[in-house]
């Protein structure tokens, strides 16, 4: 962020002993990742030490993979689709606040991730496989801290991390492969994720294998719950610094619902709500740099970039320069009014990327951040515990560097349901 400050646009710096490209440009950003897309292929630098989780899911295909990928996992992500989930988000956001002793003191971005684990475990599996989600969320969240490390040790080395990581994804494995089994064998469509990746087909007719259906539901699973957790966290955070944007919030939920839990056309009531969500995922975007690779030598915002240079492209920077969000510290929802959001450059906020590549959950992502927070807004008032240092901390995700407490108090609501 300093050496985006001090060259803004495009810069080279040593990352890791590695030379790399920062790029903060909106416009070359947009160029990277829309008409020049196949010039630049994507990049993970700690792919060789966590494929053995991740597999070969949509998130990591190659380009010349993506778009037949992407195409048979489309339809699960359709508008009709992803609308019909809304009763499942605002069910699991009703469900957590009754666990919580009221005035109890929560690290809620732990709790935020349990309700949106909840939200892609019922999406992913009908409520019958309800209860193997403990084991999967177990295995998952060991396997993705044992391979997501900054310095992630191969996971052919048997230290103990290794081999707790290794045993997690030996389970995780026998599980999701068994619900395929029987799922296949069953025949019947459940109107969830997993029916639909069965039953999807490619251009050529065929199916995907177990092994491919696997790969994208750990990538739905991590992409559907751990995005959702961060923007719902950074919110409630910022709300929490915040009193009166908070209470403007509290004010548009109170009257727009009336005490009803909410329901996919009250979103339209809650414009202020979408707003503060999108102003924080503009501070502390989940998905905040983007890594590519050059194919052949190129030229880049008038810099000659040999084969194979990495290309980062720095999202969280980009979000943060004067010239497209002025005073871009300052927590201003209302930067995403209508009247303003229209005038901001083109490119310059892309919380989900953009381009032929843009995340393929975002509307799945954007109407579960918007009924889970209005959700527990209604039932809960959320005090920020004070003297806390809350920093952002970015690897992957940009996730906070330490627990965010809260404490919880339930509200009293004539007609709350």
């Amino acid at each position: 962020m300093a050496m985006s400050r001090r060259y803004p646009g495009i810069h080279r710096m040593s990352l890791l002993l590695r030379p790399v490209v920062m790029v903060d440009d909106a416009d070359i950003v947009q160029e990277v990742l829309t008409e020049r897309m196949l010039e630049f292929e994507r990049l993970d630098l700690i792919y060789s030490f966590s494929q053995p989780f991740f597999g070969h899911g949509l998130v990591r295909a190659l380009n010349r993979e993506f778009r037949p990928q992407r195409k048979m996992i489309q339809p699960a992500f359709n508008h009709s689709r992803v609308a019909a989930y809304a009763e499942t988000m605002t069910s699991c956001a009703e469900q957590a606040p009754r666990k919580w002793q009221d005035g109890a003191t929560l690290n809620i971005a732990d709790e935020l991730t349990r309700i949106t684990m909840g939200i892609i475990g019922k999406a992913m599996f009908d409520s019958d496989l309800l209860g193997e989600m403990d084991v999967l969320g177990n295995a998952i969240t060991t396997a993705v801290t044992g391979t997501s490390g900054a310095l992630p040790i191969p996971l052919g080395v048997p230290t103990p991390r290794n081999l707790k990581v290794k045993a997690a994804i030996k389970r995780l494995n026998a599980t999701i492969y068994r619900l395929i089994r029987e799922r296949r064998a069953e025949g019947i469509d459940h109107g969830d994720l997993l029916s639909m990746l069965i039953a999807s087909k490619g251009e050529s007719g065929e199916g995907m294998s177990d092994e491919q259906i696997r790969d994208e539901l750990i990538t739905i699973f991590l992409a559907g719950h751990e995005t959702t957790a961060l923007a719902l966290t950074w919110s409630l955070y910022l709300l929490g610094r915040h009193p009166a944007e908070y209470a403007k919030v509290r004010q548009e939920v109170d009257t727009a619902l009336q005490g009803r839990t909410p329901q996919l056309n009250d979103l339209v009531k809650l414009p202020y709500t979408l707003q503060v969500i999108k102003e924080a995922m503009r501070l502390y975007p989940p998905a905040h740099v983007i890594s590519r690779v050059t194919v052949e030598a190129t030229k880049l915002g008038g810099y000659e970039l040999p084969k194979h240079q990495v290309v980062m492209l720095d999202i969280y920077a980009m979000h943060h320069r004067n010239a497209y969000f002025p005073q871009p510290m300052h927590f201003n929802p209302d930067r995403f009014s209508v009247e303003h959001e229209k005038l901001l450059p083109k490119g310059a906020y892309l919380p989900f990327s953009t381009g032929p590549r843009v995340c393929i959950g975002s509307q799945f992502a954007m109407l579960e951040t918007q009924l889970v927070l209005a959700t527990l807004i209604q039932r809960i008032d959320f005090e920020l515990v004070p003297g806390q240092k809350v920093r952002p901390a970015g690897l992957v995700t940009l996730r906070p560097n330490g627990p965010v407490k809260m404490q919880v108090k339930r509200r009293i609501m004539e007609g709350t349901q």
